[in-house]
């Protein structure tokens, strides 16, 4: 069965949208292939001020929507003053997928963390060699990542299929022929994929 999320490090929808998979999971025993894409590409290494984007007025309004979404899993997403650069956090997901499948879990976890609980810069390889640590795998990882052919091809691949698929905003949750744009609720979504169940 096709069960996919197309996501993104850099966006706070996407961190509950994480939480709701993890909760279905556990619930259905049904497990998403994750497909991370950068929906900033050309946002600058060292980031940009949020303000790029959207106004104070529209961070405010999107701050309370998370706040509020993001309490029935205990997490507190922000939209925080700085948008950072997702490509090397991207490229290492990709290897880890290719090389060490059995940490992604933790890893995901861990990224989204210090992006929106810890207020870290995830665009920093020093952070995400931290993250490696805590991971229990080689630091060095993130290096090899940011230089690994497959790791670019698997991301272009992925950007390719969100193309085709019309997942042009994150999250965006693909459950068979269904398709949910954007963060749905925690009951459309299960409801979804009991349907998809076979009997």
């Amino acid at each position: 069965m096709n069960y996919i999320i197309y996501t993104d490090f850099a966006c706070p929808f996407c961190y509950i949208g994480h939480k709701m998979l993890q909760r279905l999971e556990q619930e259905t025993g049904t497990h998403f292939t994750y497909r991370f894409k950068q929906i900033h590409p050309d946002v600058p290494d060292q980031g940009a001020d949020s303000r790029y984007l959207f106004s104070g007025q529209r961070i405010d309004a999107m701050n309370t929507d998370l706040m509020e979404k993001g309490k029935e899993y205990g997490i507190r997403p922000a939209v925080g003053k700085t948008l950072y650069n997702t490509r090397l956090a991207t490229l290492l997901f990709y290897y880890l997928e290719q090389h060490e499948p059995e940490s992604v879990p933790h890893y995901i976890d861990a990224v989204y963390q210090a992006h929106f609980t810890d207020e870290e810069d995830i665009s920093s390889a020093a952070l995400l060699e931290k993250v490696l640590k805590t991971t229990g795998l080689d630091p060095q990882l993130a290096e090899t990542a940011r230089k690994d052919p497959n790791a670019m091809d698997a991301l272009r691949q992925a950007v390719r299929e969100a193309f085709i698929e019309g997942a042009d905003i994150v999250p965006t949750f693909v459950v068979g022929k269904k398709k949910f744009k954007g963060l749905c609720s925690y009951e459309d979504l299960r409801d979804a994929v009991k349907e998809e169940i076979p009997k």
